[in-house]
């Protein structure tokens, strides 16, 4: 919450697209790895 209201504070887009990408990054492995888990459980 303090990053949110520090980069709204001084207008940065930059940290704001740096935050989108690096949740974006996050989300599509934590996809990813549920992906590999349920394959690994039909070939297990």
């Amino acid at each position: 919450m303090i990053h949110v209201a520090v980069s709204q504070r001084n207008n940065i887009p930059f940290v704001g697209t740096a935050r989108d990408l690096l949740y974006k990054a996050l989300n599509a492995l934590a996809t990813a790895m549920i992906v590999l888990n349920k394959i690994m459980v039909v070939y297990r």
